[in-house]
């Protein structure tokens, strides 16, 4: 599960990535997938070389790229307007 804080933004990138939220043993963003959020119900765990209980500094890292992410695809809906 991911520290509480980072709950919500969890909860939005697997629901945008996955259509559910994740909520398996070995949550994390994964690096080999371009920070994807992954447990072990994802076929994509299978090519995950990550060591799963990864340090918070990598969860707040992963999160800030959804963030900017986010703004990129909102200022991009607005110029497409």
């Amino acid at each position: 599960m991911m520290p509480f804080h980072w709950q919500p933004l969890w909860d939005h990138a697997c629901l945008r990535c996955h259509g559910r939220v994740l909520d398996g043993v070995l949550v994390h963003y994964c690096p080999d997938w371009d920070c994807l959020p992954i447990d072990e119900t994802c076929e994509e765990i299978v090519d995950c070389l990550c060591k799963v209980g990864v340090d918070e500094e990598y969860h707040r890292a992963a999160a800030e790229a959804w963030r900017w992410w986010d703004q990129e695809m909102a200022v991009m809906r607005e110029a497409a307007r």
